[in-house]
C-alpha cells in the first residue's frame, strides 16, 4: 500500500525538528572540606562558617543541550530515584539564568550521577553550580562573575565556591570566597585522595539542629590558627584538618571517628569527614598509601561503601 504524505504533514514534520545549537559535558567535582568552624548562628537564621574547601578530579557529569526552538526546559538522570522537576538545583539554575538574562531555546540538560547523596560533599551544589556556568558560556558570557556569584549564591550555601576551579576558603554562610595563596593551590593541587562514603547519609538539617543545641560552635581564634597552620610548607599536622560537625556526628555514628582514627595512623595520611558529613576524606602525597587506605575502609565499612580513589584539582 502506498503511503502519500500530504503538505500540511510535511509541514507540520518540519516544525516539530530541532536542531541542537550548543552543546558541551562537563564534570561537576565534588568539593571536600579540609577544615570546616562553625562560628554561631547569625541574626538572618544562617549559621557564619570559615572553611578550607577543595575539589576532585571526579564528580558528576553534567551536560547541556541547547535546542533553537522554544519549549520547556528539561533534565534526565540516570538515577530513577534522583528529583528531575523544579525541585533540583539545576533547574532552579535554569529558572534563574531564564529569569536573569534569557535562553535562547529551550535547554536540556542530562545528568550522569556519581557523587552519593547526604554525604558532605556537595554533589547538589556543584550540579546547580555549573548549569549556571554552562548557560552563561552557551550565550556568550553575559553575566559578570558578580552576577554569576548573586545567582549561585540565592541557589544555595555551597553554590558559590563552585564557580571557583581552585581550593578557596569559604566565610559567611558560604557567599564569601577567598582564594588561597598560590603556595597553597601548589601544595595542594594533585594530592592523592580516597574519598568514602559508609552508605548511610547525613542531613544537613538535622547536623544543623544538634550543633546549634549543643552549642559547639569554635571560636573565631581557633578558625584563625587552622588558617595559620595550612600556610605552613607541608602536609600540615592532623589537628589541622578540622570539622565541627564531628561533635555531633561520632556520637550518631560510632564507626566515623573509628574509622577515621585508623586512617590516620596509617603513614603519611590525613584524613577527615567533609561538611556535615558522613563522608570521609583521606590526603595523602604517595600513591603507595592507597592499598593500606583502601583496607581500612573495606574492613570497617565493606560493600555498602562507594570508595573512590581520585586526585585533587
Amino acid at each position: 500500500m502506498a503511503f502519500t504524505l500530504t503538505p500540511g504533514a510535511a509541514k507540520a514534520t518540519f516544525r516539530s525538528m530541532s536542531t541542537v545549537v550548543w552543546q558541551r559535558r562537563v564534570t561537576c567535582p565534588a568539593k571536600l572540606n579540609l577544615g570546616l568552624w562553625v562560628l554561631g548562628k547569625r541574626a538572618d537564621g544562617f549559621h557564619a562558617l570559615e572553611s578550607l574547601v577543595v575539589q576532585t578530579e571526579w564528580g558528576d557529569e553534567l551536560e547541556l543541550c541547547l535546542h533553537d526552538e522554544p519549549g520547556d526546559d528539561s533534565l534526565t538522570c540516570d538515577v530513577s530515584e534522583l528529583p528531575t522537576d523544579s525541585s533540583n538545583l539545576v533547574m532552579k539554575a535554569v529558572r534563574l539564568f531564564r529569569e536573569r538574562h534569557g535562553i535562547k531555546g529551550r535547554a536540556a540538560f542530562s545528568l550522569t550521577k556519581r557523587i552519593p547523596w547526604g554525604g558532605g560533599l556537595g554533589g547538589g551544589s556543584a550540579d546547580g553550580a555549573w548549569a549556571l556556568r554552562l548557560l552563561n558560556e552557551a550565550h556568550g558570557h553575559p553575566l559578570s562573575p558578580d552576577q554569576l556569584l548573586e545567582l549561585a549564591a540565592q541557589l544555595g550555601s555551597d553554590v558559590p565556591l563552585f564557580l571557583h576551579d581552585e581550593p578557596v576558603w569559604m566565610r559567611g554562610r558560604g557567599e564569601v570566597i577567598e582564594t588561597v595563596s598560590p603556595e597553597l593551590v601548589a601544595r595542594l593541587s594533585g594530592l592523592y585522595v580516597t574519598v568514602a562514603h559508609p552508605g548511610f547519609p547525613v542531613e544537613t538539617p538535622w547536623a544543623y539542629k544538634h550543633l546549634a543545641a549543643q552549642r559547639a560552635y569554635s571560636p573565631v581564634e581557633l578558625a584563625q590558627a587552622g588558617r595559620e597552620a595550612w600556610a605552613q610548607p607541608g602536609l600540615p599536622p592532623h589537628s589541622a584538618l578540622h570539622n565541627d560537625f564531628r561533635a555531633v556526628v561520632d556520637a550518631k555514628y560510632p564507626t566515623v571517628p573509628l574509622v577515621l582514627a585508623q586512617l590516620n595512623a596509617v603513614d603519611g595520611v590525613r584524613a577527615q569527614m567533609s561538611g556535615s558529613g558522613s563522608a570521609c576524606v583521606a590526603l595523602y602525597e604517595a600513591v603507595e598509601a592507597q592499598d593500606a587506605v583502601a583496607n581500612v575502609l573495606r574492613e570497617a565499612w565493606g560493600e555498602q561503601a562507594c570508595v573512590v580513589q581520585t586526585r585533587l584539582r
